[in-house]
Parts: C-alpha cells; sequence; structure tokens
C-alpha cells in the first residue's frame, strides 16, 4: 500500500491505495516512470490522449498546448501534463511539441474496434474514435490510479483558461465537467462526453473502473458509453460507493453553451463542432479572446469592465 497525503488547494487528504508494479511490461513500465516524472508533489498527474487527426502543426494539441501557457496560473501546470499518443504519428508529433509523451500500443485495442465496427457503429468523419478511445481511456485510467496516482483527464479540446485546481473537489472520489444538458438521461449525447474530470486514487474509483471495463464484456450496450452517461446510472455509482462532483456551469462550459460569462469560466470544451476544421478555427478564437481578456485584466487590474461574452462559436454548433 502507498501511505500518504494529497493537496488540493489549502485543503490535505489521506492517500492509502495499492500500488501493483509487478509482473508490468513494457509499456507499463514506460507509463510509471512518467508518471514519477510528472506527476506533482501530491501525485496528480494531468492526463490526455490524442490520435494524428488532432496532434499535428496547427492542430487540436498545439491550441491545447497554447491554452495552458496562456491561461491564468497554468503554465507552469504543464510540468505535470502526459499526453499519450494513440497512435504513432500522434506520439512523434508530441515529441516535438512537448516533454511527458508515450506511445501505447494498440494491445487489447484492434479485436474491440473490429468488433466495434462489426456491430455497425459509425464512427464520425473528422473526429477521433471515440468509442475505442474510450474503452483504452479507461484502461490507463485504471493502470495511473492503481499505481497511487490521482489523475485530471482532460480531452486535448479543452482549453484551459484558468487554473482549475481550485473548483476541483478532493473530498469526492470524481470531480467532473458534464454540459448542462447532462442532467438527466433523456438528453446527454455526444457533447456530453465528459472531457474533464478529476478523479482520486483509492479503493472506490479502482473498483469503479474495473466494473465499467469488465462491462462492455458482459453488457455491449455500454460500448457507446461515455463518463457522463455512466455515472447517471444510480445503481452502478451506489454499488461502488463512488461519490461525484459536478463542477458549476459558470466553471465548465461546453463552446456552445448559451451565457458563457468569460469573466468566470475555468474550462472551455470544444465538444460541438461537426468537423475538425471548425473545432480548430473557433478554439482559435478562444485563446484569442483570453489573451485579449488578460491583456486587459492587467492593464485595468479589474474585470468589471470587460465584456462576458466572447467572439466563438461561429462554426460550431450544436445544431
Amino acid at each position: 500500500m502507498i501511505k500518504g497525503r494529497f493537496a488540493i488547494g489549502n485543503k490535505s487528504f489521506l492517500l492509502s491505495t495499492p500500488l501493483i508494479l509487478h509482473g508490468l511490461n513494457p509499456d507499463s513500465r514506460k507509463l510509471q516512470q512518467l508518471l514519477r516524472t510528472a506527476s506533482t508533489p501530491s501525485r496528480i498527474v494531468i492526463l490526455t490522449i490524442v490520435d494524428k487527426s488532432w496532434a499535428s502543426p496547427g492542430s487540436v494539441l498545439d491550441l491545447f498546448l497554447e491554452s495552458l501557457r496562456i491561461g491564468e496560473g497554468t503554465k507552469h501546470l504543464l510540468n505535470h501534463l502526459v499526453i499519450v499518443g494513440f497512435d504513432f504519428k500522434a506520439f512523434r508529433y508530441c515529441q516535438f511539441v512537448h516533454p511527458h509523451c508515450i506511445h501505447l500500443k494498440d494491445t487489447g485495442i484492434g479485436s474491440y474496434a473490429n468488433e466495434i465496427k462489426k456491430r455497425g457503429i459509425r464512427k464520425p468523419s473528422n473526429r477521433l474514435n471515440y468509442h475505442t478511445l474510450n474503452w483504452r481511456r479507461i484502461q490507463i485510467l485504471e493502470e495511473v490510479v492503481q499505481s497511487g496516482y490521482n489523475v485530471i483527464y482532460t480531452d486535448a479540446d479543452v482549453m484551459w483558461l484558468r487554473n482549475p485546481f481550485p473548483i476541483l473537489v478532493a473530498e469526492f472520489e470524481l470531480t467532473i465537467g458534464c454540459d448542462s444538458k447532462s442532467s438527466n438521461q433523456s438528453s446527454i449525447n455526444e457533447y456530453s462526453s465528459g472531457g474533464f474530470f478529476f478523479m482520486r486514487s483509492d479503493e472506490i474509483t479502482i473498483e469503479f473502473l474495473k466494473l465499467w471495463n469488465l462491462g462492455r464484456f458482459l453488457y455491449p450496450s455500454m460500448a457507446t458509453e461515455l463518463v457522463c452517461q455512466r455515472i447517471t446510472d444510480k445503481e452502478f455509482v451506489e454499488m461502488v460507493g463512488l461519490r461525484i462532483k459536478h463542477i458549476d456551469n459558470r466553471y465548465y462550459s461546453g463552446l456552445c453553451e448559451p451565457s458563457i460569462d468569460t469573466r468566470e469560466i475555468y474550462i472551455m470544451h470544444g465538444n460541438c463542432c461537426s468537423d475538425l476544421d471548425s473545432k480548430v478555427h473557433d478554439l482559435n478564437l478562444v485563446l484569442e479572446d483570453s489573451r485579449r481578456f488578460n491583456a486587459l485584466l492587467a492593464k485595468d487590474n479589474s474585470s468589471a469592465l470587460l465584456s462576458p461574452s466572447g467572439k466563438a462559436p461561429m462554426k460550431c454548433s450544436t445544431r
């Protein structure tokens, strides 16, 4: 067992989590080494996964990294970011732009991707294969938390406008951002993916991830479920004892959500774009607004006179 404490903000919490190091395959050993290098003293790592369509010059990955460079109090968090290259091209590009990259080979993924294809689940054009990536993400998360690391998972199309640590609640096993449409099961769709969440490392979260991973074999309907969908299953959540805190939509929002106040938002998710070019275009607008906001704030030292709205979205829409 690992025993110690971890902190978010000015709060400290006891950590007692099993550390499994024996029998690791080469990829797991690489991941363990990278986690040790990138983690905070409180054993927190930031994790994202990209494929080749999101990892090239001027791509979503470049915009994600830029948001961390220019965000309010976020630049130092780059030191704690681990980027998983879903394919070799993504991994190689990551190595050019960031120090903490890893390529996890498709062990166990190829057969599942074929199964998804056989069932006729359509892969949207110019998007990550979310169904395949979702299960790989669960496997990676399980290994990370099982190793005693608390993880902030973020999709790469999430722009970090401010340091989100103050809005993470360490008393809960899971702190998650779902858009306003995620409050009930009937209105959940692909835009409610849960592209940003904080997960504590403890026995409860490990059990949650293990059962979810097992569920894809036992219940085929779970093949397309994303995080915001899974946690609406109260029976499943209560069975493992998972405590969940939803991030207020004032602080976390989808790009196309109405009434976004840029003076308050911490995290902006570009989750409503029908194609990759539109996503890149509008996320660029988000960063332009962020630069303008920060420049005005530095000049006037007050956000009272700043406009609460930005230029985006221009090309993206939920309609």
